[in-house]
């Protein structure tokens, strides 16, 4: 038989924390460049993603922030440095290929 006074004091004393991090993904900005993967001139969104400390399921605070930069023709996606990224916000004319947005050498033509 359960002790029913046992059972309620021990209820009063027991903490419940919920935590953990949730990413959420930001549309930045959206250029046309082409693929250095799939070799084809196709949309490629420019993403920010913010890894956020939870608790209770409410983001408290941001632990990190990076940038991605996806091909919408093959789905390769590709991390950004971020001052890459705010010259691709700024500047978005100013680069025709992916690899030199992301400051990789030029790929050759086949």
């Amino acid at each position: 038989m359960i002790d029913i006074e046992w059972f309620r004091f021990r209820r009063q004393d027991d903490v419940f924390i919920v935590f953990g991090w949730r990413t959420a993904a930001r549309r930045v900005a959206m250029l046309s460049l082409l693929c250095h993967v799939c070799r084809q001139q196709a949309a490629h969104p420019l993403d920010k993603l913010t890894k956020k400390f939870t608790l209770f399921f409410i983001p408290v605070l941001p632990l990190s922030t990076t940038y991605q930069l996806t091909c919408v023709a093959c789905g390769t996606s590709q991390p950004v440095m971020k001052d890459a990224a705010e010259q691709l916000i700024a500047h978005p004319d100013s680069f025709t290929t992916a690899a030199a947005a992301l400051g990789d050498p030029p790929v050759p033509t086949v």
